[in-house]
């Protein structure tokens, strides 16, 4: 039975991962002792595009779901920036570049 996984950027880092970068990672967490173990990754920390490999890795993963086929589908956000300027103008300071976002599928390799 697959371990249940967890997002740590689906509703913020949990307490132990305040301090640490978050939102480029899956995290499968052990229910019988609680402990939290990176499942899929980037190569290094943080997000792709603070990498320069916007596209070759993840962004924001939020959601995860298993597919009839049995395969992980992940579903990342994207780049968000933020831009103060926009506080000016009365929106909010976040810019989402167009087509940054993307639905990962993971499959158990042969």
């Amino acid at each position: 039975m697959p371990l249940p996984l967890m997002l740590h950027s689906r509703c913020g880092p949990a307490p132990h991962l305040r301090n640490q970068v978050t939102g480029y990672q899956v995290t499968r967490i052990d229910p019988t002792t609680g402990r939290a173990v990176p499942f899929a990754h980037n190569v290094g920390p943080g997000p792709a595009a603070d990498m320069g490999a916007m596209g070759m890795g993840f962004e924001r993963p939020f959601d995860v779901k298993f597919g009839p086929d049995g395969a992980l589908y992940i579903v990342d956000y994207g780049t968000a920036r933020v831009n103060p300027a926009r506080v000016a103008q009365g929106q909010v300071p976040y810019e989402f570049p167009p087509q940054t976002g993307a639905l990962w599928r993971v499959t158990r390799s042969q």
